[in-house]
């Protein structure tokens, strides 16, 4: 693989398969949760931003579905890639808070087919609804959810108080 990436310049990681060694970091006090929603819509963003974990503790590979998993000093934070939304949810335990985000193009159907998927699982936990970037509404913009927290991940705008509000839960 040297030879193709610094003689030829080739970049052909995808040929090789990269495996990891995954460990259980859940610890019995610590609560998870889980961010949901469509692609593109800023789970991840919203995650970095208000934990200040840059990089994920692990990739878990569950029933063919990717589960990015983020760890602060209280919770483990789940992050579900949109993509697989039609997949079924694999999660390694339930998770205490399940948010699911969702932007101005994705409101009704975002909320039914997550909220769905995690009861069909047995979820008894809170939902959290977030409305993301803000900083691009528009008239045409369909209404929020009563109790949905709108915040922008790219101007930080309200991301202290859905912080605070998560993390006090």
């Amino acid at each position: 693989m040297i030879f193709f990436t610094k003689i030829l310049g080739l970049k052909l990681n995808f040929l090789f398969k990269k495996t990891k060694t995954t460990t259980k970091i859940r610890m019995s006090s610590q609560k998870s949760m889980i961010f949901l929603g469509e692609g593109g819509v800023g789970k991840t963003s919203l995650i970095r931003i208000m934990t200040g974990v840059d990089k994920r503790v692990e990739r878990r590979y569950l029933a063919g579905n990717r589960l990015n998993v983020y760890k602060t000093d209280d919770y483990l934070i789940y992050d579900y890639p949109g993509q697989y939304k039609h997949n079924s949810l694999n999660l390694p335990t339930m998770p205490d808070i399940c948010v699911i985000i969702y932007d101005r193009h994705t409101i009704q159907h975002t909320i039914h087919n997550w909220t769905k998927k995690m009861n069909d699982i047995g979820f008894t936990g809170k939902f959290v609804f977030v409305k993301n970037k803000s900083d691009i509404e528009t008239r045409k913009s369909p209404n929020h959810i009563h109790g949905t927290f709108i915040v922008s991940a790219k101007t930080g705008h309200r991301l202290d108080y859905l912080k605070k509000y998560l993390f006090n839960l």
